[in-house]
């Protein structure tokens, strides 16, 4: 529940900014939910560059 998304957001915002609980706190709800918005985004959006196979020099120019 909301107690296990709070220690994610705590987990999140250490391994990735080094920030502690205290600096965790100082920040607005919304902010902390943009950047997890954000990383959600960036995650998916690097999946799916790793996913799809690289396209020939010439088969580019037939999706455009």
């Amino acid at each position: 529940g909301f107690e296990e998304f709070r220690y994610a957001i705590y987990y999140h915002c250490a391994t990735q900014f080094g920030w502690d609980k205290e600096k965790v706190d100082k920040q607005p709800i919304d902010y902390l939910k943009k950047l997890f918005a954000t990383h959600i985004k960036m995650m998916k959006e690097a999946e799916k560059k790793n996913s799809m196979p690289p396209m020939g020099r010439n088969m580019s120019k037939n999706f455009k």
